[in-house]
């Protein structure tokens, strides 16, 4: 298996974030600090009847990157539809979600 990232350690990038009900994004870019890949490949139980979803069937992966500006281990996590290559892109994003939370 192969699990490939949309960005690396020491990328800079600009953070489409919400603040305060509003998606915000800063003028400068940020530097990546780390990258958290979790990885869930679950047959269930097997029982068609389970009420607990933590015994189905899940596949799913999930990329999330924390920014050495805002603190690694301790600070914000940002899922990777909130990062981007250019303030233009993650200005254009911020705008999108600001019209469909209007």
């Amino acid at each position: 298996m192969i699990i490939e990232t949309r960005y690396s350690c020491g990328d800079k990038v600009y953070i489409a974030d919400m603040e305060f009900g509003v998606y915000k994004v800063a003028l400068y870019p940020y530097t990546i600090g780390q990258v958290r890949v979790t990885y869930t490949d679950s047959k269930g139980s097997g029982n068609p009847d389970e009420i607990f979803d933590n015994h189905k069937p899940q596949k799913k992966t999930e990329i999330e990157y924390m920014v050495e500006e805002r603190g690694i281990g301790s600070g914000f996590i940002y899922k990777e539809k909130n990062i981007h290559n250019t303030y233009d892109s993650a200005r254009d994003y911020a705008d999108n979600e600001n019209k469909l939370n209007d």
